[in-house]
Order: structure tokens, then sequence, then C-alpha cells
């Protein structure tokens, strides 16, 4: 079994375009669903509707926005498998690659990373000059943190006994909760699976300036912990 989870934030529109992906992989009875949705309204709960009969899906409604990050690691935290897997609700990761992450972590590593920037990975034409700028300064930016190639990908996996482990120590702030939890997890030769990022099926991204300057005081915050809990 693998537990997915998704935080949403206003995806009525996507969430039923990602849910049929999901909902036509061969392992998809082997799935349980966890969705987290801090939007205000019940429209993209409303959404999801017709995949009750298909998917297994818990249902988390917190209401009210309180961030990508404490929504994986709620997620995380109601999930029943060993193996958990993390995505995006917006279609910009592929459903094709939940198996070959989840067969790293049941191959016995804590954690594995779909990665745009490993041979075989990429970002599709659509996505903006403006967002890739972004993604590689704050790769460069936590370059030191750790070796991996995509520590910005929001699209991994990681064991539950891990998660577990490590939970206590967790800050949840801005979006990149992968980027934390191999670096309080104290991770090395952390596997990376090769993906194409594609843009978002509908909408508008929901990176902006707030979110930019969380991931910075994110950064600086991991910065500190390093130094000061003396966790090298």
């Amino acid at each position: 079994m693998i537990s997915l989870i998704i935080p949403v934030y206003n995806e009525s529109e996507n969430l039923p375009y990602l849910l049929g992906k999901v909902s036509d992989l061969p392992i998809s009875k082997d799935i349980e669903l966890i969705i987290v949705d801090d939007s205000y309204d019940d429209l993209t709960l409303k959404s999801t509707e017709p995949f009750k009969d298909k998917l297994k899906i818990n249902y988390i409604h917190r209401k009210k926005r309180l961030g990508l990050a404490s929504a994986v690691i709620d997620g995380f935290s109601a999930a029943g498998s060993a193996t958990l897997v993390c995505m995006d609700g917006d279609g910009s990761h592929p459903v094709e690659k939940i198996e070959e992450l989840a067969e790293k972590i049941e191959a016995g590593n804590a954690m594995a990373l779909a990665s745009r920037n490993v041979p075989g990975g990429g970002a599709d034409e659509q996505w903006s000059s403006v967002r890739k700028f972004i993604s590689w300064t704050c790769n460069l930016l936590v370059k030191p943190l750790t070796g991996l190639k995509d520590p910005m990908s929001g699209y991994f996996a990681v064991s539950k006994d891990f998660f577990d482990t490590v939970k206590p120590q967790l800050k949840p702030v801005s979006y990149k909760i992968a980027l934390e939890l191999a670096v309080k997890g104290r991770l090395k030769n952390i596997p990376e699976v090769p993906f194409r990022f594609s843009e978002r099926n509908a909408g508008s991204s929901k990176v902006n300036l707030s979110v930019i300057t969380g991931m910075v005081y994110h950064f600086i915050s991991l910065y500190c912990w390093r130094i000061f809990a003396g966790k090298v």
C-alpha cells in the first residue's frame, strides 16, 4: 500500500484531472489517497465526488490557509501506509513516477526525490523563464545544505518510520518540506528519479513575493539549525 498525499488550495479545476490520472494507474487499488485542503469553500472537495467509488480517499479539509508544508505534515501524520508519496495537486507532476518513487522506499531508502535536474529530467517549454530563474536561484542558495540535484522539488517519497522520527524537529514554514526533511534527517545519497515538470493544468501559479520571502526565511532557518544544533 502507498499513501499518496496531495496538498491543495483552490484546485477544483485541477484535482479532477489529477485524480483521473491516478485512477487509471495499474496500482490505483493499492493507493490510499490523502488530500489536505486549505480552501475556504467546498468547491475542491466537491470536485472529488466522481472518484469516491474509484479511489480510497481520505479528505482533510482545514478551511484555512495554513501552508503547504504543514499540509504535507498533516497528510503524512494521517497516513496508514509504510510508504508515503507527496505530489502537487495542479497536474504538474506525472503520476507515472509514483510507483518508481515508492519502490525506492520499499528497497530500504528513507527518502527518494523526483528530480528535474538529473539525466532524463527537465521542464516543459511552457514553464516561464521567471519560474526557471527562481528555481535555479533557490537551488544555488541551498546547495551547501544538501547534495540533492533538485532540492526544491515538491514531488518525493519517504518512509513512515523516517518521517515519524524526524517529525518533532520539523518547523512547517514555506513550501519546501522535502528540503527540510533531507536536512534535518541528515540524509545522504538520496536517490533522485528523473521527471519532466509541466505547467499546471489550469489556473495560475500561487508563487508570489510572500512565498519567495517565506522560502528565503526557511533557508536561513535551516542554515541556523545546521550551525547551532551541530547537525553536520
